[in-house]
């Protein structure tokens, strides 16, 4: 892959940029624009992945100067699983986003040590085999903070400061200003690989452009990831160690995981550490048997705690490579295949890789219901940090199987007693052998309430460890010195921090009480309010009683005007009944007096009229 004049529109460059306080990340002649316009002038594609905060300032000016230039830019997502411990979130999140991409050159910059994880793996040849991988060293954390009279502060400080080193040393090439180079060199810094200065930003296109096919343009021979020959993949060079203890369910979702590994060329050695239980021995007894695909076999010891269980089979193995699990974890199905890559990829003496964490107590992991549980991954170095916590892997890892007697590192055999994985580590490391840690979690890892960590003498387990560095020479454990000045300025900052959240809280509780005082006039105003509202309450109470009396006697008054207004249309009734019978009376006289038998009769009563007066005298 090249910079061929009929492909150069098809080679794709990203940049790796994070949150720093320089004019060298956004100013407009700064290196960083320096050194886009010099692979945009020879005619590449650049991508822009801002690994720090969305919102910074660092953000909004390197967003503008990538609109001018045409450059597309990201921003890391997230990753689904949270990341223990916290500073390796960066550099993982970086790998897992790259994976998913299609890059001829990926260039880091130096600072927070994005580019530690994806370095690592193509080291080991898991990923970026046809990828350059570099760094621009703009000026590492530990030199910023030696520029500034500053010391590291935390054990994670130093951390990413060793994998920024590291990231440095192993990268494919690395873009460094001499002054920038000068003071690595002076830190014992191994670089040998390409070393090469910034682009000149006075120089014309066709320079810049010229810089940026010579430096970043091929992939040379030596940059390619060592792939493993085909014999080397076939032939059967590791075993792998499970070791054992009253565990006969679990074991069976160990052994049916090494069943469907891709890679087959690997034999099991089962290594009991004195089961007594009847379902464990019958159960050993037919592993053999069922098992019989992995060329299994099955070693039996008295009770000697793990640490003897797993020197006794890695004496009794007879391959170049040993895999080391416990019963209870579960392997990815591509777990010996990269493991094996990665040692005959890197020529490490120990590889370990990161962990995915599940809490099912009793069966195997679903990885659809353990999507989110946390991956422990490790940077596996440096000493110092070695020292202060374990980070440099979980038992599960390929070692070769000489590093044991070449150094000596053996697992302690103190019954009661954990950390021995820990131990072995920190011994290899110690003695100079090189180890590494993949960025990929191909192990599921059983957390459990009853496990060995629980169970275990932990101030027993922490004294071996504080033995073993005591052992250490004092320049292995390098920025010590800083390191306990940078956490006794730390005590100091955080004391003095601490004594005015106490002055503060002071003012804050004077304030509380004067409010608790307005707050008790206030509840007793309100108790007041409240009795008059339940006067209040009562009279309206009573108002109500008394309309609701007031509206049954209307309704009463209804009734009775109704029942009136009804007799009186009944008397109505009769009245008019009775003027039409004075009428029709009225008519019938008259029609009397009208008659002609009326009249012919009326001398008759006028005759009788006079004879009655007559007789009265």
């Amino acid at each position: 892959m090249g910079w061929m004049a009929d492909y150069r529109s098809a080679l794709l460059v990203c940049l790796v940029l994070s949150d720093i306080e320089d004019e060298a990340l956004t100013a407009r002649n700064s290196a960083i624009a320096t050194l886009m316009r010099a692979i945009q002038y020879a005619g590449a594609s650049v991508t822009v992945l801002h690994t720090g905060w969305r919102d910074s300032p660092c953000a909004a000016a390197l967003a503008t100067l990538c609109i001018e230039r045409g450059i597309r830019m990201e921003f890391l997502p997230d990753k689904p699983s949270p990341v223990f411990p916290a500073h390796m979130r960066t550099t993982t999140a970086t790998f897992d986003w790259l994976g998913a991409q299609t890059f001829d050159v990926v260039l880091f910059q130096d600072r927070h040590a994005a580019g530690h994880a994806s370095i690592i793996a193509k080291t080991c040849g898991i990923a970026f085999e046809r990828t350059l991988l570099g760094v621009i060293a703009l000026g590492s954390s530990a030199r910023a903070r030696e520029r500034k009279g500053g010391f590291p502060r935390e054990v994670g400080d130093v951390v990413v400061e060793y994998m920024e080193r590291r990231a440095v040393e192993l990268a494919d090439i690395v873009i460094a200003e001499s002054k920038v180079a000068d003071w690595m060199m002076h830190g014992d810094w191994c670089l040998t690989r390409h070393l090469v200065d910034w682009p000149d930003p006075s120089a014309a296109p066709g320079m810049q452009a010229e810089w940026c096919r010579s430096t970043i343009g091929h992939l040379p021979a030596s940059t390619l990831a060592p792939a493993a020959s085909k014999s080397a993949e076939d032939k059967t060079d590791t075993t792998v160690i499970v070791t054992h203890w009253e565990q006969p369910r679990l074991v069976h979702h160990n052994l049916e995981a090494l069943t469907a590994q891709t890679d087959k060329s690997f034999e099991v050695i089962v290594i009991d550490d004195g089961s007594t239980s009847e379902e464990a021995v019958r159960n050993l007894d037919a592993l053999t048997e069922r098992y019989s695909a992995l060329k299994l076999r099955v070693i039996r010891q008295a009770n000697r705690y793990s640490g003897a269980a797993r020197n006794a089979a890695i004496r009794a193995a007879k391959t170049e490579f040993i895999i080391l699990l416990d019963d209870d974890n579960v392997a990815y199905p591509n777990m010996v295949l990269t493991l094996r890559r990665a040692i005959h990829s890197s020529g490490a003496d120990i590889v370990t890789c990161a962990i995915k964490h599940f809490h099912d107590q009793n069966g195997a992991p679903d990885p659809a219901l353990w999507v989110d549980t946390r991956e422990h991954h490790f940077s596996a170095g440096p000493l110092l940090a070695g020292i202060a916590g374990n980070c440099f892997g979980d038992t599960c890892g390929i070692y070769r199987r000489d590093v044991f007697d070449r150094m000596g590192c053996w697992f302690h055999e103190h019954h009661g007693v954990t950390y021995e994985d820990w131990l072995v580590y920190l011994q290899t490391v110690a003695a100079g052998g090189i180890l590494m840690s993949l960025p990929l979690p191909l192990l599921w890892y059983r957390v459990r309430p009853s496990g060995v960590l629980h169970r275990a003498n932990r101030t027993a387990s922490t004294r071996l460890i504080a033995a073993a560095a005591e052992e250490l020479p004092g320049r292995s454990l390098a920025p010590l010195t800083d390191y306990l000045i940078g956490t006794s300025e730390e005590l100091d900052y955080r004391k003095a921090s601490i004594r005015a959240l106490s002055n503060t809280l002071s003012k804050v509780e004077s304030n509380l009480a004067q409010r608790v005082q307005e707050v008790a006039h206030l509840a007793h105003r309100l108790t007041e309010s409240d009795q008059n509202g339940a006067d209040l309450q009562r009279r309206i109470g009573e108002s109500e009683a008394a309309h609701r009396r007031e509206r049954d006697r209307c309704a009463q008054l209804q009734l009775e005007r109704d029942r009136l207004r009804a007799e009186l249309d009944k008397v109505e009734s009769a009245r008019s009944q009775l003027q039409a019978a004075v009428v029709q009376r009225d008519d019938l006289i008259r029609s009397v007096y009208q008659s002609t038998s009326w009249k012919i009769l009326r001398p008759i009563r006028a005759i009788s009229r006079l004879f009655a007066r007559a007789a009265k005298q």
